[in-house]
């Protein structure tokens, strides 16, 4: 397969979301000069709450009422007889394996972590590597890539585009926690696991309203839609699966009408020197130049998206208005 340029982001989930924004509020040292914002749909950077306002990772509640009792009901996910109550599935330090026969063993470092300051490196990648919208797939990436990336993410040489942006300054710290036997554990576990297909690519003109949680977006339970404009939004296949960390069900990216076709023109044009053809905007031309892969953009929310091999060819499409 080709060599996928992803970032190795170890980030808390959206029912993390207390951490995330910790995350957030902490100065990032290694952020590039000030200057154009990334647009929000390639950078989902959470609104700060209205003053006053609860109920935590949920968004729901707030204000002086009486907290909500917590939920210690067991949840469960299609194709698996494993059970793990809300709790569980939260804890960094023991990642939820809804799919134990689905991997190899996990080396301690990927399936516990090290308390207090590194999380399992598993609880974001998957036990599969594969990645949320939040972070990136390591899975089958070469063990030198891996180890460089964590060498960069800790001297400083690997930026953030969006010093907001949670996960990003969440695997920077842990990057300067982990020691190299840590690190190497790792990357030679997620390079030997296999890349399976993992995002579908659904060409639409209208996409699902959604909300910020946690560093990526999910759909509003209303169902309510909007034009997609010179987007890609990418939302889990299914919420509940996604929320819950299983790991055996992927992802949609929602890309506009013929976008798979102008981004081939755009790679070739590339190739060739060629002026750029637009692809979604101008804008997206930019941004993606002046905030390439190698800043901690998942790269796979613009052109690259179609060239990796994890990827779905663009054969469905969504709604024409």
């Amino acid at each position: 397969m080709k060599k996928i340029l992803a970032i190795l982001t170890c980030v808390l989930a959206p029912v993390i979301v207390t951490g995330i924004l910790a995350a957030q509020q902490q100065p990032n040292a290694a952020a590039p000069a000030a200057g154009p914002a990334p647009p929000l749909w390639a950078f989902p950077v959470a609104p700060a709450a209205p003053r006053g306002a609860g109920g935590g990772a949920g968004g729901a509640g707030g204000g002086r009422g009486a907290a909500a009792a917590p939920d210690t009901s067991p949840k469960s996910v299609p194709g698996t007889t494993v059970t793990l109550t809300l709790a569980q599935v939260r804890d960094t330090y023991n990642i939820p394996d809804w799919h134990p026969d689905g991997h190899p063993a996990m080396p301690e470092i990927v399936k516990n972590g090290r308390r207090p300051t590194v999380f399992a490196c598993g609880y974001c990648h998957l036990p599969n590597g594969q990645g949320r919208p939040e972070n990136a797939s390591v899975a089958g990436l070469p063990v030198e890539y891996i180890l460089q990336q964590m060498a960069d993410f800790k001297s400083g040489a690997r930026k953030t585009s969006e010093p907001r942006l949670g996960p990003i300054n969440l695997m920077v710290n842990i990057a300067k926690a982990t020691t190299d036997a840590e690190n190497l554990a790792a990357a030679e576990y997620f390079s030997k696991l296999k890349p399976k297909q993992w995002i579908r690519v659904v060409e639409t003109a209208t996409v699902p309203k959604t909300r910020i949680a946690g560093g990526m977006y999910i759909a509003l339970e209303d169902g309510t839609t909007e034009p997609i404009g010179n987007r890609i939004i990418e939302v889990p296949e299914h919420l509940v699966c996604g929320q819950l960390l299983e790991d055996e069900t992927g992802f949609i990216a929602y890309a506009p009408v013929a976008a798979s076709r102008r981004v081939k023109r755009w790679r070739m044009a590339v190739r060739e020197k060629r002026p750029l053809a637009t692809f979604a905007t101008a804008q997206t031309f930019e941004v993606s130049a002046r905030f390439p892969a190698s800043q901690g953009v998942r790269r796979t929310r613009w052109a690259a998206r179609c060239g990796t091999c994890n990827i779905a060819p663009a054969t469905d499409r969504g709604p024409s208005s």
